[in-house]
């Protein structure tokens, strides 16, 4: 389409990140009734016919790009109060004129850059490599304090021999106490030359390395604190997938247990009696460890042979969030186990592997990696997320490849961080 003024749409680099149907349908149920059907001409036309409503679109923009694509979020609990508006913005001052204000900018967009929240997404086009800079940044204030902060972060790279953007999107609720760092796996960004460029030229290819000057950057001048405690963190994801396993099979582990325990009790018994005299053999322990093993497989053989039971139907029934599909534990006596379902489509607890791990997985003591498909508002739908927790960080991996929203991060970051109890 063609334009009344000098308006230019200055965010392709961001057009890989973002979503075009997600981001007009967010705009016409604002009441935005556009028409383009590119993103680049939407913004053409809200600057000729909606530019009263300019700043919405905007926000709705930076929300699309922030919340979409970036499916590898670091999830970090926070012991800070809510911050003075008036602190909080001297501190965001410095971080602005130290990554906005400088040369790496044209000069000519620098009063764009207010502490009190800006959108450029649609503005800039930096191509210095190297260069890390805001897109974007809002917050969300209440009787002079602060409740929640965005940064959308860009750090220019090279990719095929071509300037590209890197984004971070950082999130910081500290009324709910936690930040989310969330980043999209860029593959194959171009290796940084060994000579021939300034340090603040030289990119990241890692999240490990930009995470770094992120720190150091923003959170580090926001004075955020970071609660961890690994091994805490470990045991509530294993009492959350437990949890989930067990409520799902309670009604048929009861009824399988409930028609074979005493006679799988008294087999025990009989057996080890043929074997042993005068008290000898297995201790009760033991035997009530074989009589467990046996019922769980007999459980697996039930489930595998009873075409009535549909254990996805029955986990929505439940008003369960969703089914494990993978588990990685580490048992008592540091033994480990680990065991998938075929597909995401599948519970793990429908796998013979499963039963034959789970008296094992019953006594462990840590879950630092697990799958989980969560439940959608669509029947037949799922979203497949992958939760790791090592020394140094708390991680929630999206799989699917679809564009994502706040809406359906939250619901996992919040039923998830119910199970961070400390």
């Amino acid at each position: 389409m063609t334009t009344t003024n000098a308006y230019v749409f200055n965010g392709k680099k961001l057009l890989s990140y973002s979503h075009f149907d997600a981001y007009r349908d967010s705009l016409v149920n604002k009441g935005i009734e556009v028409t383009s059907t590119s993103i680049n001409d939407i913004f053409e036309e809200i600057n000729d016919e909606f530019s009263d409503r300019k700043r919405e679109a905007d926000r709705l923009f930076f929300e699309n790009v922030f919340y979409g694509q970036l499916k590898n979020i670091y999830f970090h609990k926070i012991t800070n109060d809510l911050p003075e508006k008036s602190v909080f913005v001297e501190n965001v001052t410095g971080i602005i004129n130290a990554l906005n204000r400088n040369d790496s900018i044209p000069a000519q967009h620098h009063d764009l850059f207010s502490v009190n929240g800006f959108y450029a997404l649609d503005v800039l086009n930096i191509e210095k490599k190297g260069n890390i800079f805001l897109l974007g940044f809002d917050f969300k204030e209440n009787n002079d304090r602060v409740e929640l902060a965005r940064f959308l972060i860009a750090q220019v790279v090279i990719k095929d021999d071509e300037p590209v953007y890197y984004l971070a999107a950082l999130e910081i609720n500290y009324l709910e106490k936690f930040y989310l760092l969330m980043f999209r796996n860029l593959l194959g960004i171009d290796a940084v030359p060994q000579s021939g460029l300034l340090e603040e030229e030289k990119w990241n290819r890692t999240m490990n390395g930009y995470i770094t000057k992120i720190n150091n950057l923003v959170l580090s001048p926001l004075d955020i604190i970071v609660s961890f405690q690994v091994k805490k963190d470990r045991a509530g994801m294993y009492e959350m997938c437990k949890k989930l396993d067990d409520d799902l099979l309670e009604e048929y582990r009861a009824h399988v247990t409930g028609n074979i325990n005493s006679s799988v009790e008294n087999s025990i018994n009989s057996w080890f009696d043929a074997f042993f005299i005068d008290g000898e053999g297995p201790s009760d322990i033991q035997k009530e460890s074989l009589k467990d093993k046996i019922c769980s497989q007999v459980l697996s053989l039930y489930l595998k042979n009873n075409p009535q039971i549909n254990l996805v139907k029955k986990a929505r029934a439940l008003g369960q969030v969703g089914y494990t599909t993978k588990i990685e534990f580490k048992a008592n006596q540091a033994g480990r186990g680990a065991t998938k379902s075929k597909s995401g489509s599948e519970p793990i607890v429908a796998e013979d592997m499963f039963h034959s791990l789970y008296i094992d997985f019953k006594g462990a003591l840590e879950l630092p990696k697990w799958s989980l498909a969560w439940f959608t508002d669509e029947t037949d739908d799922y979203l497949q997320t992958t939760i790791y927790i090592t020394k140094n960080y708390f991680k929630i991996i999206f799989l699917p490849t679809r564009h994502l929203d706040k809406e359906a991060i939250y619901r996992v970051i919040r039923y998830v961080g119910g199970f961070r109890n400390y």
